[in-house]
């Protein structure tokens, strides 16, 4: 039986204790390998192993992705190892667990366990930074219902529709899950090659993912969004599942639309499934029922005037991933700084220097500011935290963008990182170091404010649950 965590991507099944039953965690133990496939090429492995422990009475959950292949013919995709460590108690209960990836760029690293005062830690780490978090909530993460569902698989007792739910705790993020599976089909009778197939709902978001158990319990098909699936074989690829990697997953993170706004409209959305805006982007919407008005900027200038974002933390402090008091930071800042003291200036300057001095390069990883300096490499997100960390360490108050941003070869709005910072009248302005634009203008849709990685999350959430039009820039609620 495999048991597969896909903790960024998926959540799984875990739920409150049956207290009398009696479980046999030995069940639990296999290891197995899975494909992974993206526009149906096959670019890694994902390997599974649960070992339990019987000298320190402990379950232990372990997985790696490797991702190696190229991800397009214009796109080098660097060797990317994602590893996770999950370990339970003989209850089941969740006591600690680790998530790592580690590329060309560097290692980013995600850990929760309990101190000795019995609270919950989380830690995230970046090269040499860590941020630690004291979780006030409860994680109650376990693997009981999990042990029914594979008992139940095993000896055959699935029913359609039924359903388990619960919590899990998601690393990246910080925050516990909840989700719902369902079982959706059954195999034919005395069938070896038909499928169980159940759909893996995330409540918060209203995502849904599928995956698919063999007769013999395991797990030979699952979609990892927003960018890959996982099979046994190609065999599970041809089937009744279409490529979700190369279909509905890769296009669900582009929102097609045939042009940007004019100058004389402003960009309307409307969120589904429950979702809203990001709180530290409230600020640049006007609220009308259902929609949210994009703000105008000075039609000359392209900033807000004196607009004051909810802020988590300092715009000026170093973090996990912006270390603007790192030395090799502030001296390149304070070289490039120079003289100057007109806020437009430094970051036309420092924009400009991050353009033209780093690679585009695409990387799955979460590489900080010291890491993407060193590499000279990196997409969108590298090119935001350095030019970030730079401006920081220049006196600039900034802080990362995730978003959208419309590009004409897409003939639509793709997820993108960019830079918000403040001039000395307190004017909020955005560069984008990644195409060499200052300032920001038409095209761009801020979703979330983040500072260390841990928000990227929403974007994950707000897939297919975004819709986009224009309104002309007269319309009340824009002002």
């Amino acid at each position: 039986m495999v048991i597969l965590f896909f903790i960024i991507f998926m959540s799984t099944v875990v739920a409150t204790p049956l207290l009398s039953m009696t479980y046999d965690w030995s069940t639990l133990v296999d290891s197995d390998t899975l494909l992974l496939f993206q526009h149906s090429k096959q670019i890694g492995n994902v390997y599974q192993k649960t070992t339990l422990d019987s000298l320190k009475n402990r379950i232990i959950i372990e997985y790696t992705i490797d991702v190696s292949m190229n991800d397009d013919t214009t796109h080098s995709l660097p060797l990317v190892t994602t590893s996770e460590v999950r370990i339970y108690n003989m209850n089941g209960d969740l006591t600690e667990a680790m998530l790592r990836i580690r590329s060309e760029t560097g290692i980013s690293e995600w850990k929760v366990n309990k101190n000795t005062s019995n609270i919950w830690i989380y830690r995230i780490r970046t090269g040499d930074m860590e941020k630690k978090i004291d979780i006030r909530c409860e994680i109650a993460e376990n693997l009981h219902t999990w042990y029914s569902l594979t008992n139940a698989l095993y000896q055959k007792k699935i029913k359609k529709h039924q359903k388990w739910s619960n919590t899990l705790f998601n690393l990246f993020s910080g925050k516990n899950d909840t989700v719902i599976i369902e079982c959706l089909t059954l195999p034919a009778p005395d069938s070896e090659s038909d499928t169980y197939v159940f759909s893996v709902q995330d409540v918060r978001s209203n995502k849904m993912t599928r995956l698919k158990f063999n007769h013999l319990g395991d797990i030979v098909f699952q979609e990892v969004p927003p960018w890959y699936v996982a099979a046994k074989n190609t065999y599970y690829l041809q089937t009744d599942f279409t490529d979700t990697s190369s279909n509905t997953i890769t296009n669900s993170i582009k929102i097609e639309k045939d042009r940007p706004e004019n100058p004389a409209e402003t960009i309307v959305l409307t969120f589904t499934s429950g979702m809203k805006i990001h709180p530290s982007v409230q600020e640049l919407y006007k609220k009308s029922g259902n929609r949210y008005y994009k703000k105008n900027t000075d039609k000359i200038s392209a900033y807000w005037k004196r607009t004051k974002l909810k802020r988590g933390e300092d715009w000026l402090s170093s973090t996990v991933t912006i270390q603007s008091s790192h030395p090799e930071i502030k001296l390149l800042a304070h070289s490039l700084k120079d003289t100057m003291i007109n806020s437009w200036g430094i970051i036309k300057k420092i924009t400009t220097y991050v353009y033209t001095s780093i690679k585009k390069k695409s990387v799955t990883t979460f590489s900080n500011a010291v890491e993407t300096l060193n590499a000279g490499f990196g997409d969108c997100g590298e090119h935001a935290v350095l030019l970030t960390a730079l401006l920081r360490a220049a006196g600039i108050e900034s802080n990362v963008v995730l978003g959208l941003v419309y590009v004409p070869k897409q003939q639509g709005y793709v997820y993108h990182a960019w830079v918000a910072a403040y001039d000395e009248k307190n004017n909020l302005i955005f560069a984008d170091p990644g195409f060499g634009i200052f300032p920001v203008k038409h095209g761009y849709i801020p979703l979330v404010i983040d500072s260390d990685g841990t928000q990227s999350v929403y974007l994950f959430e707000l897939i297919n649950s975004i819709e986009i039009t224009y309104s002309p820039i007269n319309d009340h609620t824009t002002h």
